[in-house]
């Protein structure tokens, strides 16, 4: 019936919103920061020695159950290993949303991704979302984005933007973007007209980003409850 739960009605082939009305207006300070009063920790690590720091990180953050590490003889590259299915992947299954579960198909060996509230699969990877996004399925089995500052839902990927760019919705659902550098906001999606290999980097930069914060947050967490039991001690 094309409603999904916690949205709206979202139909195929829409056209570009066009409003005569501009974009909701620059906020100094977003929405999502305001809901965690915690700042965002900056880095300013050059890429290259930051990469290897996170590898080591990495590390040490347990995989999900029922995940095991592999590691090749030859180079020593870390793989994944499934029971379920008795197949190994070089995709990572951690910092899956919430939800959501990775898996390896038995027959073709290809990953694939569960969405629990549904039931529904899909191949379609569903982190790097920004922050206040999530990825869900409909009972159908589309694919759709909760933007969860304005409790509303789009069918269009907020993913992929470049740095300065803030993907939002605005009360009807209608998608905007925020930038940081001039502070402004447009209907104007920058990945419009770009080619396929500024695309790739931009998406590229946002997971590298995304996983860094989730490696940051995990080992944040794990070093709160060491200090609990310290404390209980």
């Amino acid at each position: 019936d094309n409603q999904v739960e916690g949205g709206h009605l979202l139909l195929d082939g829409l056209p570009h919103p066009k409003c005569a009305q501009p974009p909701t207006v620059w906020q100094e300070r977003p929405v999502f920061e305001l809901l965690n009063s915690e700042e965002e920790e900056t880095d300013e690590t050059d890429p290259q020695v930051f990469d290897e720091h996170v590898s080591e990180l990495l590390m040490q953050i347990d995989l999900p159950p029922p995940w095991e590490k592999r590691r090749e003889r030859a180079g020593g590259r870390m793989h994944f290993f499934d029971p379920r299915s008795r197949r190994m992947t070089w995709k990572d299954p951690r910092f899956l949303p919430e939800n959501w579960d990775q898996r390896i198909d038995p027959n073709s060996g290809r990953v694939y991704y569960q969405f629990y509230k549904t039931r529904g699969t899909t191949y379609v990877d569903p982190r790097y979302c920004p922050p206040g996004w999530d990825m869900r399925l409909s009972k159908d089995g589309r694919i759709y984005f909760a933007h969860l500052i304005a409790m509303r839902t789009t069918l269009t990927d907020p993913r992929g933007v470049p740095e300065n760019a803030d993907p939002a919705l605005d009360d009807q659902g209608r998608m905007y973007f925020k930038n940081h550098e001039e502070k402004s906001t447009t209907w104007t999606d920058p990945r419009e007209g770009q080619q396929e290999v500024v695309l790739a980097h931009w998406r590229h930069e946002q997971s590298v980003k995304w996983i860094r914060e989730q490696v940051r947050m995990e080992m944040k967490e794990r070093h709160e409850m060491e200090n609990e039991e310290l404390e209980d001690d």
